[in-house]
């Protein structure tokens, strides 16, 4: 409900206009294809090593925190929830501001995240997870 009720109605008007102005070459079309096929494979495989290997982590590196497994399920879907408003956000920001603008700081902590990942424990591997 709060979803719907946030949701921006889009103005269409020039979409045409747009569209037209976007064209691809048929000669150029496998590399927007094979562009797109990269993009999604390697974005689906993130998302499901990530969604497997959370709980794990946090089992092993959040061991002074949590005693109880229902304790770290919780931490982890707090964290998978942080994750997806994280993606709403970001998406909003799209809207508002141009993609390069958007994509490219958050480009730069792109190497950054996972090798701090791989040292933290306890309350800084919680933010930085839900951060990412």
């Amino acid at each position: 409900m709060a979803f719907a009720r946030t949701v921006v109605h889009e103005d269409r008007s020039g979409f045409k206009q747009a569209a037209a102005q976007a064209r691809v070459a048929k000669s150029d079309m496998w590399r927007v294809f094979l562009a797109l096929l990269i993009v999604v494979i390697a974005i689906s495989t993130t998302f499901n090593a990530v969604t497997v290997a959370l709980p794990k982590l946090f089992a092993e590196r959040l061991a002074e925190l949590t005693k109880s497994p229902a304790l770290l399920g919780v931490i982890a879907a707090c964290v998978y929830v942080f994750g997806a408003m994280t993606q709403y956000t970001i998406g909003k920001l799209i809207d508002r501001y141009s993609l390069k603008a958007v994509s490219l700081p958050l480009s730069f902590m792109l190497g950054a995240v996972p090798v701090s990942g791989a040292t933290l424990s306890n309350l800084p591997l919680i933010w930085l997870r839900s951060a990412s």
